[in-house]
């Protein structure tokens, strides 16, 4: 029986099913943990689809995981002392799980691992999106498989939060209802339960941040009461 996917693991499925490039998958999957715009997500990703611009270099399901664990885990300027070693070391970490499966994270040994080498194409037009495109290629493996494992690296390290506060566990503006008498009710309590208080607080300020770049949002509900 397969393993059931992942939360990111699905999402990425999902939107590399739909014509997303594997980087815009993976990266995108996870805008509801790094906060970017999606948007802006999907278009930051867009260049490393086919290993960078498809030249078949550093496979795009991988950049697209790296590049959200930089955002959740990475290093501004100037760096720390020792946090430039710290990340680099994590991203070599989620590179050797993801080549335990193809035995590398070169996108041209990957394709022609699956394959062969003749089919290995760097012509800048990508291939049609067809039920044959998506059975042959490995590249809906990969998406899979690189947003599984940076959702597994951040499952094994949330150790580092703690566990002693009420969660409602999704706590963004469309789960928050006031009605005319200005009377709260939560709703979509799936998550509920106990955890780090700053889980309920960056759900929170994600989705003020997100609604409210949107002039639509802002006009229909950034309103005096």
């Amino acid at each position: 029986m397969e393993e059931k996917m992942t939360l990111h693991e699905a999402r990425a499925a999902e939107l590399f099913l739909s014509g997303a490039v594997c980087a815009q998958a993976v990266f995108c999957a996870f805008s509801d943990l790094h906060g970017l715009d999606f948007e802006i997500a999907a278009k930051l990703s867009s260049s490393m689809g086919g290993g960078v611009g498809r030249l078949r270099e550093v496979c795009g399901a991988f950049s697209g995981a790296a590049m959200a664990a930089g955002l959740l885990y990475g290093f501004s300027v100037p760096p720390a002392q020792g946090e430039k070693s710290e990340h680099y070391k994590r991203i070599q970490l989620l590179a050797s799980r993801f080549s335990e499966r193809w035995g590398s994270v070169v996108c041209r040994d990957i394709l022609a691992a699956r394959m062969g080498e003749n089919a290995v194409s760097t012509d800048h037009v990508p291939d049609e999106r067809t039920k044959e495109y998506y059975q042959k290629r490995p590249c809906l493996e990969a998406v899979r498989l690189a947003a599984r494992i940076l959702d597994e690296y951040i499952e094994n390290n949330i150790h580092k939060l703690k566990n002693d506060t009420l969660l409602h566990g999704d706590y963004c503006l469309p789960n928050i209802v006031i009605d005319e008498n200005d009377e709260v009710t939560l709703i979509d309590l799936d998550h509920f339960g106990i955890g780090d208080k700053h889980i309920d607080l960056f759900w929170s300020i994600w989705s003020i941040v997100s609604y409210f770049s949107k002039l639509c949002f802002k006009n229909a509900f950034a309103t005096k009461r």
